[in-house]
């Protein structure tokens, strides 16, 4: 777990179906298209392994997390350097 607070948790996304799965779910969703990614632009479980795992292996600089609440997963948020110091 990165973060537990209040009930929140922040964990790194895993390399396992159960994520991908959810992950396709969300980005196939019509309502968060709307906001993330296009809504001409669903996800299937081939396109979301192949974005997101690299991330999730260290291959990209993305690291990829699933927050829950209470233990309820809810989102997806991800963690990246924006300037160097």
């Amino acid at each position: 777990m990165l973060i537990i607070k209040n009930e929140i948790t922040i964990r790194p996304m895993k390399d396992d179906i159960h994520d991908y799965q959810l992950m396709e779910k969300w980005r196939s969703d019509e309502k968060v298209l709307q906001f993330y990614g296009g809504r001409d632009n669903p996800y299937n479980l081939e396109k979301v392994t192949e974005t997101y795992q690299p991330r999730i292996k260290g291959e990209e600089a993305v690291i990829p997390c699933i927050f829950s609440y209470p233990n309820l997963e809810i989102g997806y948020l991800q963690q990246y350097l924006v300037h160097s110091l």
